[in-house]
């Protein structure tokens, strides 16, 4: 990335001569926009990545009976309709209660 500021009287390459109240101008231009020059070289190279997406999470109370007779109350939070039905569709199942569907 090429050095944008005014570092000091000679640059390779470059017109090197400032006079020293031009080259404070310079340097103070460009430390206020420095944060934007360098996002603007950086884009130039690299894309910017896409922000995944939060799952929509479904949160289940489940009752079911256990091998002696007595029953079993949980909550839990699946991430999809096809895990909520696996887990409603177990023969231990008694009732269930979903709190928050899944909106279309």
């Amino acid at each position: 990335m090429k050095n944008i500021y005014n570092k000091g009287r000679y640059r390779f390459g470059e017109y090197g001569h400032l006079r020293p109240y031009l080259k404070r101008q310079g340097n103070k231009l460009w430390r206020r926009t420095v944060d934007q020059a360098i996002e603007d070289q950086l884009t130039d190279c690299y894309k910017k990545l896409k922000s995944k997406k939060t799952p929509k999470i479904i949160k289940v109370k489940i009752t079911q009976k256990s091998f002696n007779d007595s029953t079993i109350s949980y909550t839990q939070k699946y991430r999809t309709l096809k895990d909520v039905k696996n887990a409603i569709n177990r023969n231990t199942v008694v009732r269930y209660h979903i709190f928050n569907p899944s909106e279309k």
